[in-house]
């Protein structure tokens, strides 16, 4: 009898659980596979939030998607252009890109997704695992705060925490008290009422000031034209030096001098009105003669002003009294003593003076030799110092 061959304990090969594990596996990636795909994918989700960074950083929301994408390509680039150099089989990159091209082009979709991914979730890593917030508060019932809080022994010493030595400590800074800032009036008089409060005020100017604010009109004045020549103790104006314009604050105190008839107001007025020194008071000579020749006063050293006030008004009363037509730029003035005046036609004087050279050259003399002078006593001339011809 023929030894049996013992049976296999399976069934057809079509139904073999052996074949079916083995189907299946073929569909399962493999380690190898898995990591092809995690890669590019992690590489991605790295790339978007950096995007998110950098477009964080410049400041530019909506370049973010731009980032993304470009993150995306740059990676596909990347891994094409190093699998290009390991390989070789294809001599040029077109080659090469043509037989790989659906696998390039699904690792560009897989990353520039997971870039996506990682741009969107950028906010929420951030929000999650970078943030720093308050501590969370925890009530603990007054019953159990002893079991916390240990009590304090009698012999326990409370050590306050000293910096260390050699630590640079910086001393709180002290508070700046800021002092209100002046106010400053319009109005001239209490101007002169804050200045009255300035205690280095020489004794002479705080009583001009007193008088001034009581309305005595030629200490208005004199105040006004300390102010604007520093005269009286008004060169130092205390805190208000700087701040206000003193010109202009004394010629508003001596207009007010002036407005009251004041003569020696009007006339120290007419000064600056003549020689334009204070532009607070606008230049007008011809105003300034007018004061001078109603009052017949000058100011300091202002007699060539009085003599030309004095001349204009001669002038005026010759023409007034010549036949009319009469011009004044036909005569020639002379000042006689010191308010006399003489006019003397130019053309009968020229006449007079060829009658006496040609007298003289009959005579013998050189007329060029002579001194000729006016004899106003009688009309004509005197010749002294003449020469001979011969």
């Amino acid at each position: 009898m023929s030894e049996q061959q013992p049976t296999e304990n399976k069934t057809s090969r079509g139904f073999s659980l052996r074949n079916v594990w083995n189907s299946v596996a073929k569909r399962i990636p493999n380690k190898s596979t898995l990591k092809k795909a995690f890669t590019p994918a992690a590489l991605g989700i790295a790339a978007g939030v950096g995007a998110k960074i950098a477009a964080m950083a410049a400041g530019a929301a909506v370049l973010g998607p731009v980032f993304t994408v470009a993150a995306g390509v740059g990676l596909t680039a990347y891994s094409f252009t190093k699998d290009y150099k390991q390989q070789t089989e294809h001599d040029s990159a077109l080659s090469f890109f043509k037989s790989k091209w659906k696998g390039y082009s699904l690792r560009m979709a897989l990353t520039t997704t997971s870039a996506f991914v990682g741009f969107g979730g950028a906010d929420w890593i951030a929000d999650n695992y970078f943030s720093v917030g308050a501590p969370d508060i925890v009530e603990v019932p007054n019953d159990e705060v002893e079991d916390i809080i240990p009590e304090s022994g009698g012999d326990e010493e409370l050590v306050e925490d000293l910096p260390e030595e050699d630590a640079d400590v910086t001393p709180p800074e002290e508070p700046v008290i800021e002092e209100p800032a002046l106010v400053i009036p319009e109005d001239a008089y209490e101007k002169l009422a804050l200045l009255a409060q300035n205690p280095d005020l020489t004794p002479q100017a705080q009583e001009m000031i007193d008088a001034a604010l009581k309305g005595q009109t030629w200490a208005v004045r004199d105040v006004g034209l300390g102010l604007i020549n520093g005269f009286y103790g008004f060169d130092e104006l205390g805190e208000l030096s700087g701040l206000v314009d003193a010109d202009a604050w004394g010629a508003q105190l001596l207009n007010d001098a002036v407005e009251t008839g004041d003569v020696k107001a009007r006339i120290d007025y007419a000064y600056f009105q003549y020689t334009g020194v204070n532009a607070a008071i606008v230049q007008d000579q011809a105003a300034a003669l007018e004061t001078v020749a109603e009052l017949d006063r000058v100011w300091l050293h202002g007699d060539s002003v009085l003599d030309k006030v004095h001349l204009d008004q001669a002038k005026d009363y010759f023409v007034a009294n010549m036949p009319e037509g009469t011009d004044i730029n036909d005569y020639r003035v002379e000042k006689i003593g010191d308010e006399g005046y003489k006019f003397i036609n130019l053309a009968q004087e020229q006449e007079m003076i060829d009658a006496q050279k040609a007298a003289m050259e009959a005579a013998g003399l050189d007329p060029s030799q002579c001194t000729v002078a006016s004899n106003y006593a009688q009309d004509g001339f005197i010749i002294k110092n003449c020469r001979p011809t011969f």
